[in-house]
């Protein structure tokens, strides 16, 4: 993003800031002055606040470029994959503003759809292996989230773990 846009955006964006009270007052007054919203952190966890939002948005981004990755797989140019997949991605930020994580959860780990999941990962077999990397992980974080917060049975969960853990999908 540009300066001059980043500057337009600016406008009740979150900024953590970290200090002694003396310096958090200070730098809380030039947040509010630029717009933003102060958020202050306990002493020492700025690196944990700074990977955090790089993991929720860079690693988004990387996320989204995997993802039209495997649609370009299956016959879509990358602009129509991306395109294809911005409302999905709007449709997912609006459950995320409306609710927590465990209640925004879409899909066929919640739903326990393990047919489904079976082929993603036989998908995903034939791509690259970071993308099967992450998606394995990332569908393991939505099993426990499900089974913690959305009544998956535990048999399906256990199921879903040993198929996302196996490295031969058959």
């Amino acid at each position: 993003m540009d300066a001059e846009r980043a500057a337009g955006t600016f406008a009740g964006t979150v900024m953590a800031i970290e200090g002694d009270p003396e310096a958090q007052d200070v730098l809380h007054a030039i947040v509010r002055t630029l717009g933003g919203v102060a958020l202050p952190l306990a002493p020492g966890t700025r690196g944990a606040w700074h990977a955090a939002a790089t993991h929720a948005c860079n690693h988004f981004v990387a996320l989204v470029d995997q993802a039209i990755e495997l649609m370009a797989g299956a016959g879509l140019d990358r602009d129509t994959a991306r395109r294809a997949l911005v409302p999905l991605l709007e449709g997912t930020l609006d459950n995320l503003r409306a609710h927590a994580p465990a209640d925004a959860l879409t899909g066929p780990v919640v739903r326990g759809d393990v047919l489904a999941v079976r082929r993603h990962v036989e998908a995903l077999a034939a791509g690259a292996a970071d993308t099967d990397a992450a998606y394995r992980a990332l569908a393991r974080r939505a099993v426990a989230l499900a089974a913690r917060e959305r009544d998956l049975p535990p048999d399906v969960a256990i199921e879903l773990e040993q198929l996302l853990r196996r490295s031969d999908p058959a």
